[in-house]
């Protein structure tokens, strides 16, 4: 039960996310890190991140159907992994770029609480 909840809370949080950044990449940067994404480049890269998250949360989503499979277990080391990056990386941004917008220090707070239930649904198998 708790690896299908964290799947699908995961599969929701990073699936709206994808969908800003597929969208209107310059909104969520701003929230995040204070910037628009002012060239052609950054909105590409902002809307491929958008893809990789979508790829991330449709993972999990169809993960969650089957919980205690080996498949659901290898998304919840990955999503480990990502959020374990992501903190690191916010992180990074905000302590050594001086980056940082409304929605940077809650974005890392969710990467901890996300991080931290993977960790306990890993440590419990």
């Amino acid at each position: 039960m708790a690896a299908k909840s964290l799947l699908r809370v995961t599969a929701v949080l990073e699936g709206a996310t994808a969908l800003a950044f597929l969208l209107l990449p310059s909104l969520p940067s701003a929230l995040l890190f204070g910037q628009t994404l002012s060239t052609a480049l950054g909105v590409v890269f902002g809307r491929f991140f958008g893809a990789v998250l979508l790829s991330l949360s449709l993972a999990c989503w169809w993960a969650a159907n089957d919980p205690r499979s080996p498949a659901a277990s290898g998304i919840v080391r990955t999503i480990l992994i990502y959020d374990v990056v992501a903190i690191v990386l916010l992180a990074y941004a905000h302590f050594a770029l001086g980056l940082s917008g409304i929605a940077l220090w809650p974005g890392i707070i969710v990467h901890i609480l996300l991080g931290a239930w993977c960790a306990a649904i890993l440590q419990a198998k």
